[in-house]
């Protein structure tokens, strides 16, 4: 077998050559060999371009090296506690007191979240998409790759009550930093708006304070096309239980 080559930049950024025959060893195929030597030179070619994060690139190294879950890199940003409520409608009257924005539609969609039976701690994270080293052609990307990239990194998505109680607990002043109140999305599965629409949660700021309402989809809830940019934050529960 040949002994074409390529190179990555080490934690000093140095290349480091890397020959096809050291890697493969006998135990890979021309095919799947072929398809490493082109992902390192794609991810030198980012790092070049500042396109992909260094500290994140060589984490990611480091775990797999580790064979490590790469969720235990994430930040937790906050823990909430879940079942609080046991219907909806302690919510809606918690949500209203605390003077929460909330349209019609919005409450009549709440309804059908299903409710924790009993109290449970979450750990979340909060992130964007370039925390999950994502860039496309245009940076923008649909619902369904980005769940499954945070998947892929060991995260979880949000039981559907955590858009009620996060909102609750998360109340920023109206002097607090601009990245403080900037909307976040509640990643989840579908959530049901109407007999004929989907969505997923928004905790936002509205004129009036904060708001809680719904990024809506007409179509099936499994092929959510809208784009997101690449700024658009995200929640997602970091497991307890790290491998």
């Amino acid at each position: 077998m040949g002994s074409a080559s390529s190179s990555l930049v080490d934690i000093n950024g140095k290349d480091c050559p890397m020959t096809a025959q050291a890697v493969a060893d006998g135990k890979l195929s021309n095919e799947e060999l072929g398809k490493y030597t082109r992902r390192m030179d794609e991810i030198k070619r980012r790092l070049n371009e500042g396109t992909l994060s260094f500290s994140v690139v060589m984490i990611g190294l480091q775990v797999l090296i580790e064979n490590r879950s790469l969720v235990a890199h994430f930040p937790l940003w906050r823990t909430i506690t879940l079942g609080k409520h046991r219907r909806i409608s302690a919510y809606l009257r918690a949500l209203e007191k605390a003077n929460i924005s909330m349209g019609w539609g919005v409450k009549e969609a709440l309804k059908e979240i299903p409710l924790s039976k009993k109290k449970e701690d979450v750990d979340l994270v909060l992130l964007d998409i370039r925390d999950l080293n994502y860039f496309g052609e245009d940076d923008r990307i649909t619902y369904p790759v980005i769940c499954e990239k945070a998947k892929a990194m060991g995260l979880e998505l949000c039981p559907p009550e955590t858009a009620l109680e996060l909102r609750l607990a998360y109340l920023p002043a109206h002097d607090a930093p601009r990245q403080n109140r900037q909307a976040m999305v509640v990643a989840t599965t579908p959530i049901a708006t109407s007999a004929t629409s989907f969505g997923v949660a928004i905790l936002g700021e509205h004129k009036l304070g904060p708001s809680l309402g719904f990024a809506e989809y007409q179509r099936d809830p499994e092929k959510y096309d809208g784009l997101w940019d690449n700024t658009q934050r995200f929640v997602f529960v970091k497991p307890n239980k790290q491998a």
